[in-house]
């Protein structure tokens, strides 16, 4: 017969019945170089997540308005449906963009 191993016995410490510590882990305060260092991390994450986002959705939305308006001005009449087609919703989708982020 297998006989159950008690880990803890009641008059241990902190002892508390069906648990069992499992690590205890003692953290140093943060230094003054590891601070900077964290904090020029968080700011380059800043710019390459949030902010390259932005310029590189505005920068493909420039091209595609420029090309859009280039044909509507310069094609016949089909050139200029396409345009068209291409034009009221990269626009609506600008006015939305621009009322959203002054909502928020």
């Amino acid at each position: 017969m297998v006989q159950k191993r008690q880990s803890h016995t009641p008059d241990a410490p902190f002892f508390v019945s069906g648990l069992e510590p499992s690590k205890v882990e003692f953290t140093k305060p943060e230094e003054a170089a590891d601070k900077a260092l964290r904090r020029e991390k968080d700011r380059w994450g800043f710019y390459i997540k949030d902010v390259g986002s932005y310029v590189a959705a505005y920068i493909i939305m420039a091209v595609i308005l420029t090309f859009a308006i280039i044909l509507f001005v310069r094609g016949d009449q089909a050139a200029r449906q396409q345009a068209m087609s291409i034009l009221v919703p990269l626009l609506t989708a600008v006015v939305g963009m621009v009322f959203g982020r002054a909502i928020k």
